[in-house]
């Protein structure tokens, strides 16, 4: 029993480093790429005038909910 409880325990500690890992890892755009930016209340009010600004291009717009 002692060796499953020891499994468990590396199995355990390897998903909660996957997880920190995933978490605070940075992240970096392909070259060539804008970098991505969060969105929130303090740059909202810039995100219509980006996306007409790119009327020309191809755009994409991503919005995530927590729920």
């Amino acid at each position: 029993m002692s060796k499953g409880f020891r499994i468990l325990g590396v199995l355990i500690a390897a998903a909660l480093l996957l997880a920190a890992y995933y978490t605070y890892a940075p992240r970096h755009a392909p070259s060539g790429q804008p970098a991505l930016e969060t969105l929130d209340a303090g740059n909202f009010a810039e995100l219509p005038k980006a996306f007409n600004d790119a009327a020309d291009r191809t755009r994409i717009l991503l919005l995530l909910s927590p729920t």
